[in-house]
């Protein structure tokens, strides 16, 4: 498959729910970069970027669906926490409204592009 599904599709991401504990505390994905400009139609990628920095426990879970990966021709890291980096601080995740998936231990959500466009500003500054 050369189209990456996760771009579209929030089953794809929804494995990863599949595989966390059945308790605990709830993670949360805040898609950004790329993979928000891929939901929009406008590129193509092979990861999700999250700007939220990710736990060992969510870290665990997908590599545990490491197949998920390999089945839609994603990168290796295809959910990743590097955007984190250049989160600005004026990032309000409360902003984020756009839920792309909402399972009980697993929330999706989508940046508002405004925020991605900050973002990116702060990263060709290099932060």
């Amino acid at each position: 498959m050369t189209s990456p599904e996760c771009e579209r599709d929030p089953r794809v991401v929804g494995e990863v729910a599949e595989v966390l504990p059945p308790t605990g505390l709830r993670q949360t994905i805040v898609v950004v970069g790329g993979s928000l400009l891929a939901l929009h139609g406008l590129v193509r990628t092979l990861d999700v970027d999250t700007v939220r920095a990710i736990n060992q426990e969510l870290r665990e879970a997908v590599a545990r669906v490491a197949r998920v990966a390999r089945r839609h021709d994603l990168a290796p890291a295809w959910v990743n926490d590097s955007s984190a980096a250049f989160r600005p601080q004026t990032f309000v995740e409360e902003d984020c409204r756009d839920v792309r998936l909402d399972r009980a231990r697993l929330l999706v959500l989508v940046a508002p592009l405004r925020q991605v466009f900050v973002m990116k500003a702060v990263r060709g500054q290099g932060a």
